[in-house]
């Protein structure tokens, strides 16, 4: 039986100008709030023998989305940013705890429901837990993204291409 969903895990690159982006609103808007915010990244077609990236730019963090051309060449993906304020907060932030709390809820809601059937993006989703030294400009970041896979179909947490955590399509009570 052919696979109803395939999805890729994507490794990151961010550019310079998400992190110039989060070190203005840090100072302007941000502050100390270390609470998750929406971000936005964005991935290219496949081409083949090659990896591919989800990207962050300043328009990741931008409030209005960005018009672009084409949805052929590049699509967007919609998912949260959690900025720390120390380094000892990034260091015992656990990322699977925020997944399961902030992105895999959604993802099981919209299954449930069946939200996702008119709105497919709902099924890609990622976290970006970060910590921003604004005065060295040195920056630590883990992603995790939500990958699909064809065996019974399992629902994954991945970090780069290493998985993560399995959570079994059993939980999800709708298949």
């Amino acid at each position: 039986m052919d696979p109803i969903l395939e999805f890729e895990a994507l490794d990151s690159h961010i550019d310079l100008t998400f992190w110039l982006e989060l070190n203005k609103q840090k100072l302007d808007k941000l502050k100390l709030s270390d609470d998750p915010i929406d971000v936005k990244a964005s991935y290219q077609l496949p081409v083949e023998n090659a990896v591919r990236f989800l990207t962050y730019t300043k328009d990741s963090l931008a409030e209005e989305e960005k018009k672009s051309i084409g949805g052929l060449l590049e699509s967007k993906m919609d998912g949260m940013l959690i900025n720390t304020n120390t380094i000892e907060d990034f260091n015992t932030l656990n990322p699977d705890e925020k997944m399961d709390e902030l992105i895999l809820s959604k993802f099981k809601d919209a299954v449930k429901t069946g939200s996702w059937k008119k709105n497919t993006e709902q099924l890609n989703s990622f976290l970006l837990c970060s910590f921003a030294d604004l005065k060295s400009y040195l920056y630590r970041y883990i992603q995790n993204t939500v990958r699909i896979s064809s065996d019974s179909f399992s629902v994954s947490v991945t970090k780069g291409k290493k998985l993560h955590k399995v959570i079994k399509g059993d939980d999800l009570d709708v298949f």
